[in-house]
Parts: C-alpha cells; sequence; structure tokens
C-alpha cells in the first residue's frame, strides 16, 4: 500500500487529506466511494520508475493510431472472455501480421513477465500510448476493470477515426473535381488559348471584348506566371511561422470558428473530441484535473483546448468547472449547460458523453449538408469560367461567319 495526497470537492467544499491505497486508480475510486469528487491524486512516496524500451527490444518505427485501435479492441474481446493480460497479449502477437505491432506487444509481454503493471509498460512506450490511454488503463487496473477500460479506450479512438474518415470522405469528390476543371482550364489557357490568339491576330479582325479579355489575361499570365509562386510560398511560409506561436494558433483557430458552417463543423468535432474523452476518462475514475488536460491535449482547435486547460487553474482554485468554461468561453451554451447540471448532479461523466454523442450526430448531418452546397457550387464557378472561355473563343468565329453571310 502507499500513501498518496488528493484534493478534492465536497459539494461546494474543496478539502484536502492523505490516503492509502495500491494505485493512484485505487485512490482515486476509494475517494469517490466516498462522495468526493477528486481533483488530483499524488503518490506521497516514490515508486520504482519503469525502464523505457531497450535496443532491439523496440521497432525504432512506432504503429499507426489504427492499428493501435484495432489492437485495443481486441484486447477488450479477449479479455472480456476470461482470458489474462499476459495470454490476451500472447496471443495477440501470434496472429499479428504487421511485424511492427508485433515487436509493440512482445515489448508489452516482456515488461510484464519483469514484473510492471501494464499501464507502466505501456507509458514506457508515449509514442504509441499517450496520456489518456496510460491514465484509462491505470484506472481499469486499480479497479479490477481492466476490460471496461479497454473497451472505452477502444470506443473513443473508434468514434474519433469515424468521424475524421467520414471527413475526408466526404471531400474526396470536390477535390477530385475540383482538380481535374483546374486542369482543363489549365490546359485551355496554356496551350489553346494561345493558338487561337495567333489565328485571330493574323486576321486581323476586331475581336469581341470576351475574347480581348481572355487573351489579355492570358498574356499577363504567360508573361508573370512566376509572381504567383513568388508571392505565395513565401505567404505560406509566413502564416505558417505565424501558426507556430502560440497566439498565432489561437488567432488562426478562433478565425476558423467564425466561417460559416465549417467552423460550426470544426467547432464541433473539436468539442466531440474533448468531450468523449473527459467523459471516458472520469467514467474510468481518472481524476478530473487529469482528464481535462488529456481533453485539452486532444481537442485539435486551440480555442477549446484553452478552455480546458484553463479550467484546471481555475477547478484548482475551489472554482465550479461548470462557471470556469463560462467564464473562459470556447464551449458552445449546450455543451456549457451540460457541464453545469452534469456536475451539479454529480455526473459529469455521462453528460461529457452524451455531448459528444449530440455532436457526433450533428457533425454527420452537417457534412453532408457541406457536401450537397460544395458539389453544385463548385460546378457552377468552375463550368462558369469553363465556359466563358469557350465563349470567348467562339465569338469571333460566329462573327466571322456572320460577316461572310
Amino acid at each position: 500500500m502507499a500513501l498518496f495526497g488528493y484534493t478534492a470537492l465536497k459539494g461546494d467544499l474543496r478539502v484536502a487529506g492523505e490516503i492509502e491505497a495500491a494505485s493512484q486508480g485505487e485512490a482515486t475510486l476509494a475517494l469517490r466511494r466516498k462522495g468526493l469528487s477528486p481533483l488530483s491524486v499524488e503518490a506521497r512516496t516514490g515508486a520504482a520508475g519503469v525502464a523505457g524500451p531497450g535496443p532491439g527490444l523496440f521497432p525504432s518505427r512506432g504503429i499507426g493510431t489504427k492499428d493501435v485501435t484495432k489492437l485495443t479492441r481486441q484486447l477488450a474481446s479477449l479479455l472480456g472472455s476470461g482470458l489474462t493480460l499476459s495470454r490476451s497479449l500472447a496471443l495477440l502477437a501470434r496472429q499479428s501480421e504487421a511485424k511492427r505491432a508485433r515487436g509493440v506487444i512482445d515489448a508489452l509481454g516482456e515488461k510484464l513477465r519483469s514484473g510492471a503493471t501494464f499501464s507502466e509498460a505501456l507509458a514506457a512506450f508515449p509514442r504509441e500510448f499517450d496520456a489518456l490511454y496510460v491514465a484509462m488503463i491505470r484506472a481499469g487496473e486499480a479497479g479490477g476493470r481492466m476490460e471496461e477500460a479497454a473497451e472505452r479506450l477502444a470506443g473513443i479512438r473508434e468514434a474519433s477515426e469515424e468521424i475524421a474518415a467520414k471527413f475526408k470522405s466526404a471531400l474526396i469528390y470536390p477535390a477530385f473535381m475540383f482538380l481535374a476543371m483546374s486542369g482543363a482550364v489549365i490546359v485551355l489557357v496554356t496551350f489553346v488559348v494561345p493558338r487561337f490568339g495567333q489565328l485571330f491576330a493574323d486576321m486581323g479582325q476586331a475581336m469581341p471584348l470576351p475574347t480581348r479579355m481572355l487573351l489579355d489575361a492570358v498574356a499577363v499570365f504567360q508573361a508573370y506566371w512566376w509572381l504567383l509562386p513568388a508571392v505565395l510560398i513565401p505567404g505560406w511560409l509566413g502564416l505558417r511561422h505565424y501558426a507556430a506561436s502560440s497566439e498565432g494558433r489561437y488567432a488562426l483557430d478562433a478565425a476558423v470558428l467564425k466561417i460559416p458552417l465549417a467552423g460550426r463543423l470544426v467547432h464541433e468535432l473539436s468539442l466531440s473530441r474533448s468531450c468523449r474523452t473527459l467523459g471516458g476518462m472520469l467514467q474510468s475514475g481518472v481524476p478530473l484535473l487529469t482528464a481535462l488536460s488529456s481533453a485539452a491535449a486532444v481537442a485539435g482547435n486551440t480555442v477549446v483546448a484553452r478552455c480546458l486547460s484553463g479550467s484546471i487553474k481555475n477547478v484548482q482554485e475551489g472554482k465550479k468547472l461548470g462557471d470556469s468554461i463560462r467564464t473562459i468561453g470556447g464551449f458552445t451554451p449546450y455543451a456549457e449547460e451540460m457541464a453545469a447540471v452534469g456536475e451539479e448532479a454529480g455526473s459529469l461523466d455521462r453528460m461529457m458523453l452524451r455531448v459528444a454523442d449530440t455532436y457526433d450526430r450533428d457533425t454527420e448531418t452537417l457534412l453532408k449538408g457541406l457536401t450537397s452546397l460544395i458539389e453544385p457550387l463548385m460546378i457552377l464557378v468552375m463550368g462558369g469560367v469553363v465556359a466563358f472561355i469557350v465563349l470567348a473563343m467562339l465569338l469571333p468565329i460566329f462573327q466571322m461567319n456572320l460577316m461572310a453571310g
């Protein structure tokens, strides 16, 4: 047993004390059983650490996030069928086809055999298993609910990946159409229009206004095309440099949220990730401050992340989470209200997961709406450009036919 110092909320009161438990997760669960809402739980006595991966034990390259999600889901299924953790890992290593994934699982099994806990083994490989992953597994170990912890982790990761996949698939067709139409315009402007221009010039015929506009635009482009990369490349590099600073990133992310429809989509995607992470960690017995830190890390938008990370200090000072979120800003009114109600009712975890589910459904609807809006708009714009080019080239021919007639 180890001694842990804690700070927690009991109603509106902030309390502090010490508790004996086998692990941090067990201490957190014990405090919850006493009706407290843990803010932080820290060991008073040092514990032996776990050495990182040695040479040859772990592949030099990590494994992908989808592979980690797949392994987590399979691990939850094996643990649910009654297998021990060691046997589950050994089975996963045998059936894994990817060499890198097999190396990860073998390394974890080796650390378990050397006496480390599973969370300690995972913590030795931060590239593959982030703080959220380790904290939820640690809480599952403490409460003897490893299967539930793995199940929640797999659910969080799968939901995030599903939304990301839908977002990418919604953009594939508009992107392909844009590239195809842009290619057609470039071919027309680069090869077709100059030849027609030379033909019209040789005829010495006065050309219609649309034709003159097109030929002048092509002449300017051919003469000064180098200005385009000369302006875009430094501009892009400057924007990246600006975005690398914390204030620059915050300003850009705040500007993105103000874009009609697209800003709402980005905002709700960020809130969905953060609220699902926060709710899942709280359900697993992770202290509130740790859960807030992990939720901020996965937000993907600094406006939402700053709201969550700023709330950590406020909660440490005894303020309510709902009040802090309202004061800092970054959440939607719906998410703010759900956080406040959940905190008052002692069901913050369930309320945050409900917010995530709501925004997952909303983002799917928004994606469909944006796709249905972008596709006809792109056809209209690009089709209009192509139609203008074709019309500008055909008008002189029609004019010659009329004169000949």
